[in-house]
Parts: C-alpha cells; sequence; structure tokens
C-alpha cells in the first residue's frame, strides 16, 4: 500500500513539473525569450500585472500630475484641457521627454529672450504647480541620470531644433534660464505631437494677456467644468474600517488603548498617536524612533535619497487615501522644510485632473528618515451642474498684476465647490 501510494506522489509531483516548465516556456518571454513574471501573472489570473511589474523597467510612479501638457507644430500650440484629455496626451508625450532628459548635455545658459523664442519651435510643453530638482522628474520618467543635477525647475520644453532634440528650461533657485542638448529622436519627437487644433497661445504672443507671464501658455477659449459638493468622510462612528486605517499607520488596533474626548476617538500606541475627528480628519504623531520609516532613508546620496524619500511617501499617502476611500487622487504640490527642521511634503487633491484649493488632502513630515506626523483630509465629491470658466483674456484684464502664472482650481463658495481661473506668483516660470 505504501507503494503505491509514493508511486503516485511521484507521478504527481512530475506532472507539476512538467504542467510549471511548459507555463514557463510558453506564457510569458521577454526579447531575449526569458519568461517574465508580468505576462505570467496576466495568462494566469487574467488580471493586469502587480504594480511593482508594470510600466517601463526602472520608472516610479509620479508623486505630483503635470499641471499643463502642451504641444507645438505647424498648426499652432495646443494645450489639453483637465482630466482624461491631458492624461492621454501626456502618456503620448513622455516617453519623448525620458528619452531627452535623460540624455541632455552641454548644459548653458541663455537669454529670457533666446527662451521665448524657442518657445515658437516644434516642441512639448511640461509644467507642474511647484518646482522639483531635475532627477526627480527623470525618475518619475524612469530614466536614472548617471550624474545628478542641480536643477530645480518646474516647467520644461523638449523642442526640435533642425535634426536635434534640446531641452530648454528656467531653474528656480539660480534664476537663470538653461538649455541643453539631447541624444533623443526628433522624428520621433514630430510623431508624438498628433494632429490637434491649436487652441492656445503663449503669453508673450498676444497683447490680451498682459497680466500673466509671458512664458506660461493661455487656452483661447473658455472652459467648462462641473461644480461639485463635497462633504468630508467621518470613521468616528464605524467599526470595522478604522481598524484597517489604524494598521495602516503602523499601530496595533487590538493593543493600542483607545480614547475618546469629545466624539473624537485617539489610539494610542507607545509614543504613536493616531486621532479622528468627527470632520473627517486623521491626525498621526509619533515622536523619537517610532515613526514610521521608510527605506529611502538608507540611501547616501543626498539627491537619490530624496527621490525615494519622496516616493516612499507617496506611496504611503497613496496607500492609505486608497484605505479610507476618498474621491480624488492626491498629487505631490509643495515639498519643503519645515519649522521644526523635518521635510514637510503636502499633496493636492486632484478631481478630473483640477485641484482643490486652500485643502490638502494629505500633508506629511518626516523626521531623520521616519514619517513623524501626518494629517489626512479625506472627501467625497458629487458632480452638479456644468460652470463656464472666465475667458483668460478677461481674467487677465480683471487681475491687474504682472507675470502671474494662471490656472485652474475648485474654491469653496457657498457649499459648492466652484472651478474657477486663479493665479499663482512668484516671478517667472
Amino acid at each position: 500500500m505504501r507503494e503505491k501510494i509514493k508511486t503516485a506522489v511521484i507521478v504527481i509531483l512530475f506532472l507539476l513539473m512538467a504542467a510549471l516548465a511548459y507555463f514557463s516556456l510558453t506564457l510569458g518571454m521577454d526579447e531575449r525569450g526569458v519568461p517574465t513574471l508580468d505576462t505570467i501573472y496576466r495568462r494566469l489570473f487574467s488580471k493586469e500585472a502587480p504594480p511593482e511589474y508594470a510600466g517601463r523597467p526602472g520608472m516610479i510612479r509620479p508623486a505630483a500630475a503635470p499641471e499643463k501638457v502642451c504641444v507645438r507644430d505647424a498648426r499652432g500650440l495646443y494645450m489639453a484641457n483637465h482630466g482624461e484629455e491631458k492624461e492621454s496626451l501626456w502618456q503620448t508625450c513622455a516617453p519623448v521627454c525620458g528619452e531627452a532628459l535623460g540624455s541632455m548635455s552641454d548644459v548653458s545658459g541663455i537669454t529670457r529672450e533666446t527662451y521665448l523664442s524657442y518657445l515658437k519651435s516644434e516642441l512639448i510643453y511640461v509644467s507642474y504647480d511647484c518646482a522639483f530638482p531635475l532627477s526627480m522628474l527623470c525618475a518619475w520618467l524612469g530614466v536614472e541620470q548617471t550624474e545628478i543635477s542641480p536643477y530645480v525647475l518646474s516647467s520644461y520644453i523638449v523642442m526640435a531644433e533642425q535634426e536635434q532634440v534640446k531641452i530648454a528650461f528656467y531653474d528656480v533657485n539660480e534664476k537663470t534660464y538653461y538649455e541643453a542638448v539631447t541624444a533623443a529622436n526628433p522624428q520621433r519627437l514630430r510623431d508624438s505631437l498628433g494632429a490637434q487644433a491649436a487652441n492656445a497661445v503663449f503669453a508673450f504672443e498676444s497683447g490680451n494677456f498682459a497680466s500673466f507671464d509671458g512664458a506660461e501658455p493661455v487656452l483661447l477659449s473658455a472652459q467648462t467644468l462641473k461644480a461639485l459638493t463635497g462633504e468630508p468622510i467621518s470613521f468616528v462612528n464605524q467599526r470595522e474600517r478604522p481598524k484597517e486605517i489604524v494598521s495602516a499607520f503602523s499601530i496595533n488596533p487590538y493593543l493600542a488603548k483607545i480614547y475618546s474626548k469629545q466624539e473624537t476617538v485617539v489610539y494610542v500606541e507607545g509614543f504613536t498617536v493616531l486621532s479622528m475627528s468627527p470632520d473627517g480628519q486623521i491626525t498621526y504623531t509619533a515622536s523619537g524612533s517610532q515613526g514610521i520609516e521608510l527605506e529611502g532613508s538608507a540611501e547616501t546620496d543626498e539627491a537619490r535619497r530624496l527621490v525615494r524619500t519622496v516616493e516612499d511617501v507617496r506611496a504611503f499617502a497613496d496607500k492609505v487615501w486608497k484605505i479610507l476611500g476618498a474621491d480624488g487622487t492626491l498629487s505631490l504640490c509643495y515639498c519643503g522644510k519645515g519649522e521644526t527642521g523635518a521635510e514637510v511634503y503636502s499633496f493636492d487633491i486632484l478631481v478630473s485632473g483640477v485641484a482643490v484649493a486652500d485643502q490638502a488632502g494629505a500633508t506629511i513630515a518626516v523626521h531623520s528618515g521616519r514619517i513623524s506626523s501626518a494629517v489626512f483630509s479625506p472627501m467625497r465629491f458629487t458632480e452638479g451642474d456644468d460652470v463656464r470658466l472666465l475667458p483668460y483674456k478677461q481674467a487677465s484684464f480683471a487681475l491687474g498684476q504682472k507675470d502671474v502664472r494662471p490656472c485652474v482650481r475648485y474654491i469653496l463658495k457657498d457649499g459648492l465647490y466652484t472651478p474657477a481661473v486663479c493665479y499663482l506668483t512668484g516671478g517667472e516660470s
């Protein structure tokens, strides 16, 4: 009897080994004929590969979404509207931008006049709400620079100049314009420009936008967006989800002491405190070595450490935001030093690609490689009626200022989040 059982087990193991060999050889092959986990995962389970295997090798998920994405060819300047339109254009242009930023060399200073003249070229224009190190922008595009650059910028252009591709940008720290040659393919750049009809100009090209920074792209037609009603998500009176939320902050919900004061629920474990208020705000604080450790803190190179830290913070914020079931997506809008010397990262809430003004979705502080505090303000939004925004020409006349950067934001007014043309100050972009 035992012999029969042994024989049956051997046969089963042999068949299992043969099946695994078949799957590995036929289901997933890369360009070298080597099986890939990405392909095997999709074939076996009919799902997309896990996030860590998606995208180009070395690419990390961007912590910030571009504020504006534009392309220019012989037809003129086209600026994508918000939401899916902008995301689609960015997905087309991003590979070219990565190729250019990752191969830039011979960086030299240029005048503002030269930069403005470049804006008339065949180009891709990309801008962000705030300035980021060039090395971080490269990492978000799946490119690692061999030499970490010192440049910090909030926008850049990738342009075709005859049979060469160049990059031009403004360094916000040095207050200097730069250009650089790249090894990017000019035909690939031209192919990414698409065939959209012109709908925008750079402000310096028209006398109708005197209030705006001349290097800013401006839509010629008025935009229409949905108004929103919004309400905070409160977890004070819920039983199951708070345990999941508490665990996300590396606190054991079964061992933590629980206090309640004025409808605010507080979890305490050691020197770590997590509070949930009736208005939906979730606040985390930790002292000493009790904070949430970030893997990126182990990097010895400061520029690479910052890139890794931002990625760790972004991943943590996204994880918590998903657990909270909040609407919209988070986009990094500020990074700097706080009063205590901690690094502070703030994230806007984006709804259909438009940021909600004066209300950070998350603010996270990092001290000595650990998250020492975090505040989340989860919201739920419902779309309302269409709102036609003030045309940029009228907005420019109404501002009565100089060198501001126009943008669109959701503004809380009379209980509604209403889209409106706003502006950012700070000089040249």
